[in-house]
């Protein structure tokens, strides 16, 4: 008797969504009639609903899901050897029900749980799987300054004051030294041992300050860095997905809020990224977005996060929003990893082509990338 475990079988006499529909869903790869199809199936059946939730809050987690059904099937596979079909179909329908409700008490913490005892994010961290076209880690040439250290003051930073102490309490953080920046030229990709090319690249001047920390770029640190910011725990409102109305206010005036230096919180966003813990990265950077939208690095390292975990219908909007600020300092790596992002759509091929053919003609610092990629695609 075989002993694989196939649990997709358990779901076929439903007319519930597959994994593949459901993570194609999420991910933006249907084409117009089939997402249609799944939303129409979505206002019908709560439990997909739910799923489809599950998977919005946490993008991380996607990339988890084979890792999981393999786990659990190979386990059950052992257990099952000389025992009936129906035995083994039992235990892996229990190991997916412990899953579920693992997920949920990670994710859907109960309503008595103290407040400050909540998760500020609900994001898997698990370095995301490397996918065509993007390297598992960042190559030094996009973004590193060679000996760009990150250097630190001796002062710590002052005490925290509390914020409006009769609506709130405040948690007063551990210091943290303040980052020094150090200051760079403003060409991008410009090294001290570069090597002259035989095509001369355009080098585009940056228009804003850049610094590097922990060997990335980012610019306008002074601008978004030297203040503190409030964090909230994660507000859940308790109804299904279905009926779920996000204009609708749930905070609750007395949570516990903490401040925090905004640097010490790029800090830590940066150093997941470096990691390829790219769903931690999110977290911390989310909390950038919530205190300044107009963040314009957290916007990016966002936007690489979720090409990276293969989210690109997530991606390219904030992609967008940087191509379009004025600050030009990531505008050659947004347009390239925006044609990554087209690519990996479904039916969204020639947008990448020709988005591809424009960054090889400005013969920018990814002129050759794109040129590998064009002929790839012939």
């Amino acid at each position: 008797m075989s002993t694989n475990i196939h649990t997709d079988r358990i779901f076929t006499a439903t007319s519930c969504l597959s994994e593949k529909e459901l993570t194609d869903y999420c991910g933006g790869k249907l084409d117009g009639k089939n997402q249609h199809r799944l939303e129409r199936h979505l206002t019908d059946c709560a439990l997909c609903s739910a799923a489809v939730a599950a998977f919005a809050a946490t993008p991380a987690a996607i990339a988890d899901i084979p890792q999981v059904k393999n786990s659990v099937a190979a386990k059950a596979g052992k257990m099952a050897v000389g025992l009936g079909t129906g035995f083994v179909l039992a235990f892996a329908v229990v190991g997916l029900l412990v899953f579920g409700v693992f997920v949920k008490m990670i994710f859907w913490p109960d309503d008595n749980t103290p407040q400050e005892n909540k998760v500020v994010a609900a994001v898997v961290d698990t370095p995301a799987k490397a996918i065509a076209g993007v390297p598992a880690q960042m190559p030094e040439e996009y973004f590193i300054k060679p000996g760009a250290a990150v250097h630190k003051t001796e002062s710590p930073v002052a005490s925290v004051s509390p914020v409006d102490t009769q609506a709130k309490k405040t948690v007063e953080v551990e210091p943290f030294e303040p980052i020094a920046a150090k200051e760079v030229s403003l060409v991008p990709g410009k090294t001290n041992d570069s090597k002259e090319a035989e095509d001369p690249l355009v080098q585009e001047s940056y228009n804003a300050p850049v610094v590097y920390v922990r060997d990335l770029k980012i610019t306008d640190f002074e601008k978004y860095y030297r203040e503190k910011i409030e964090i909230k725990p994660l507000m859940t409102s308790g109804l299904s997905a279905k009926f779920d109305h996000h204009d609708q206010d749930y905070e609750d005036d007395s949570e516990t809020v903490r401040t925090v230096p905004a640097d010490k919180v790029l800090d830590d966003g940066l150093n997941y990224f470096n990691q390829g813990r790219y769903g931690k990265s999110i977290s911390q950077f989310d909390m950038l977005l919530d205190h300044n939208p107009k963040d314009i690095n957290a916007q990016f390292y966002v936007a690489i996060c979720n090409v990276r975990l293969e989210m690109y219908s997530r991606a390219l909007p904030l992609l967008d929003k940087v191509l379009a600020s004025e600050n030009n300092v990531f505008h050659q790596e947004a347009e390239w990893y925006k044609a990554l992002a087209l690519l990996g759509m479904k039916n969204r091929k020639e947008n990448a082509k020709t988005l591809l053919k424009q960054i090889a003609d400005r013969k920018g610092f990814y002129r050759k990338q794109a040129l590998e990629k064009l002929k790839e695609l012939e």
